[in-house]
């Protein structure tokens, strides 16, 4: 689950840093990390709960269908439509959206160009180099 779903981890975090109003998007980010020490209590009791009726091999069939399920959810959720009504929901109740719609079409709907634009950036491009060299193969 860990391996599969990891990648979806910044995914989460920046739907919900673009989604939530810039005054209370901490919140929202801190909220959304409860989900780690929840998911290490209650996945052992999910996993239990699999095991007392079936075999480690349905567990690991299983759980990563709870995965799938976040995964397709978002992909109906995080929609253009859907960012443009909670933006005039910000507005109306006096707040600032974190991504525009302008912005939006500065970085365009290719996603190669929106990750050349990130690697631009020094501090990423430190953290990718850090990120791989602390977890490349040593022999």
């Amino acid at each position: 689950m860990g391996i599969g779903t990891g990648g979806m981890e910044p995914v989460n975090v920046a739907m919900i840093g673009e989604w939530w109003q810039k005054e209370n998007r901490g919140f929202a980010v801190g909220t959304h990390h409860t989900g780690f020490p929840l998911g290490q209590f209650f996945g052992p009791l999910i996993i239990g709960g699999v095991l007392a009726v079936a075999t480690w091999r349905e567990a690991f069939l299983f759980i990563p269908l709870v995965a799938t399920l976040i995964v397709i959810l978002q992909i109906i959720l995080a929609r253009r439509l859907n960012l443009e009504r909670v933006n005039a929901w910000i507005w109306e109740n006096g707040m600032t959206p974190s991504v525009e719609e302008d912005e939006i079409e500065e970085r365009g709907e290719n996603p190669l160009r929106a990750v050349g634009i990130v690697t631009r950036n020094r501090n990423v491009r430190l953290a990718v180099l850090s990120a791989t060299r602390s977890t490349s193969w040593r022999t």
